[in-house]
């Protein structure tokens, strides 16, 4: 969904409803527009998922949370966002600047997989970076860090459409997951097991998603390089292109 109609329509949403009282939260890309997000949008969102162009024009265009624009109209300079280190200090960057309510950037990164920034329910942002590895995942106190490499294709056809494949992907992953709700109150060993499983959760989706877009390279076209689900379990259980 291209984010300028997306925007509209989330906007809209947001005036019967507030995020935190649906269950599938609003997940968008970052495509489409040449402009700062509004912390408006932002507060109306859960994931956002820009690629590292975007992420870096997010931040350079990015307010400090009370509507003051961190940088100048002058200011043409993308901060960097090659490395790992690099992404993930500015996912970092851009999720302290943004509403408490967007809990999540993930970065999608072409043949060097993706990284998924996200807030620890209860705690802001903020923090130190640290590079991430890959196909790992770690935390601080304030943010989890999960960092997925890309899937191996024998080759590369046409990357149109990829990124949208990924978001949509993950999308799904995310979907299916949803269902019962809070339950009873943990203690502290269910709590632990909790976040391990938190944890597997979030690098399922990743693959899944990876695994997606992996498929659709390997066609031509936008819309007919895009794999069923079907498929992707399939490549999944064939190794899914992952060491």
């Amino acid at each position: 969904m291209l984010l300028e109609i997306f925007s509209l329509f989330i906007l809209s949403l947001d005036l019967l409803t507030k995020p935190q009282n649906l269950q599938k939260s609003p997940q968008t890309d970052a495509g489409g527009v040449d402009a700062p997000l509004s912390q408006e949008l932002l507060s109306c969102l859960h994931t956002l998922s820009p690629n590292e162009t975007e992420l870096a024009r997010l931040l350079r265009d990015s307010t400090d949370g009370k509507g003051q624009a961190t940088t100048t109209t002058a200011t043409t300079t993308l901060p960097p966002t090659e490395s790992d280190a690099e992404v993930e200090a500015a996912a970092r960057l851009l999720l302290s600047r943004s509403p408490p309510s967007l809990s999540a950037v993930l970065v999608k990164r072409g043949g060097k997989g993706s990284m998924l920034v996200e807030r620890i329910e209860g705690e802001g942002g903020g923090g130190q970076a640290s590079a991430a590895s890959a196909s790992s995942s770690s935390s601080s106190s304030s943010v989890r860090v999960f960092a997925q490499p890309a899937a191996r294709v024998a080759s590369v056809v046409d990357t149109t459409g990829a990124g949208d494949c990924f978001t949509a992907a993950y999308c799904v992953a995310w979907l299916r997951e949803l269902g019962g709700g809070r339950g009873k109150e943990k203690n502290s060993e269910e709590e632990k097991d909790a976040e391990e499983e938190k944890r597997e959760k979030v690098q399922q989706r990743l693959r899944f998603a990876t695994a997606a877009a992996a498929l659709c390279v390997t066609r031509a076209g936008a819309l007919p390089s895009m794999p069923s689900q079907v498929e992707v379990e399939r490549f999944l259980e064939g190794g899914g292109g992952f060491s």
